[in-house]
């Protein structure tokens, strides 16, 4: 029964995000009512594939299961957009990312020209260019945790979806950390109430 009536939730999102004629729709908006949408499919689509499974309706289990994973890869695609969107309003976000991007740069360059210098201990003079200021906030933090697990279960629902495949092994590992990132942030909640 859970799994028949699993497409009320997001229906109800989808009704609650709905604009109304009075309110001119933001892009996010927009985004929004899209994420709710590809959770609506997919929640139809996947109770569809339960039931021909169990030979309760009629179809190919395993081509309704691809269309679920393509509403899927819709919700994720909308995700990731908002959580971009979320992101652009933080200039100094982009400017503290470029500056990680050299930095991871010209190590790996170091590491490629001289590998034994490489695994040596950095002195605390180089530790200027990615010191404090360059350090990440928590809000930052988040905006881009955000944004790498939604692009991972985005690369991920594509492979299954068959929109565009990679090799099972990269996808298997994309779900891997998006599920330790999921059961981190539940441990730390837990743990934060036990104090």
């Amino acid at each position: 029964a859970f799994r028949l009536f699993s497409f009320l939730t997001p229906m109800l999102a989808l009704c609650e995000a709905t604009p109304t004629a009075q309110h001119q729709p933001s892009p996010e908006d927009l985004l929004r009512t899209g994420a709710h949408l590809g959770t609506l499919g997919f929640s139809l689509l996947d109770s569809l594939r339960w039931l021909q499974q169990f030979q309760l309706a009629s179809g190919s289990a395993s081509t309704t299961s691809r269309r679920a994973l393509r509403c899927l890869a819709l919700r994720h695609a909308c995700a990731l957009a908002i959580a971009l969107l979320h992101a652009s309003k933080h200039p100094e976000l982009a400017v503290k990312l470029r500056r990680a991007r050299e930095w991871a740069v010209s190590t790996l360059q170091q590491m490629l020209r001289m590998p034994a210098q490489a695994l040596l201990v950095p002195e605390a003079k180089n530790e200027g260019s990615c010191g404090a200021r360059s350090r990440f906030c928590k809000q930052e933090r988040e905006l881009l945790l955000a944004c790498t697990k939604e692009s991972c279960q985005l690369v991920h629902a594509m492979h299954f979806g068959s929109v565009a495949r990679t090799h099972d092994a990269f996808a298997g590992l994309l779900g891997c950390f998006v599920s330790t990132v999921d059961i981190l942030a539940i441990w730390r909640k837990a743990h934060r109430q036990i104090k």
